[in-house]
């Protein structure tokens, strides 16, 4: 049987638990007759703690796989995929309470 290693730049349950519900969904359609293994490593995201638009945030799951393939090419790792996931808060200004939004009902 084929073995799919996925890595993850986190060392955080959730993050990892996160891909192992995305790998149960999507894993048959990758290779039905593989089996799958999940593992974290802790790689910086060149962003803040908690990453204040969405820009930080793509930015900063961006770079931890990014990360991931360098020091899986540097360990000599066989990783097939690398997923950076990133946290963080992104504000959407809505106009205030009672004001005409342009949306209208038929």
């Amino acid at each position: 049987m084929k073995k799919i290693t996925i890595a993850v730049g986190s060392l955080r349950r959730p993050k990892l638990n996160a891909v192992w519900e995305a790998v149960n969904v999507i894993g048959p359609t990758l290779d039905p007759n593989a089996q799958f293994e999940v593992v974290g490593a802790e790689v910086p995201s060149g962003v803040g703690h908690t990453p204040l638009s969405r820009g930080e945030v793509m930015a900063g799951a961006r770079q931890r796989a990014e990360a991931l393939v360098r020091i899986g090419r540097e360990r000599g790792e066989e990783w097939s995929y690398c997923v950076g996931l990133e946290g963080g808060l992104d504000v959407i200004a809505e106009p205030p309470s009672g004001s005409d939004t342009g949306i209208t009902s038929g």
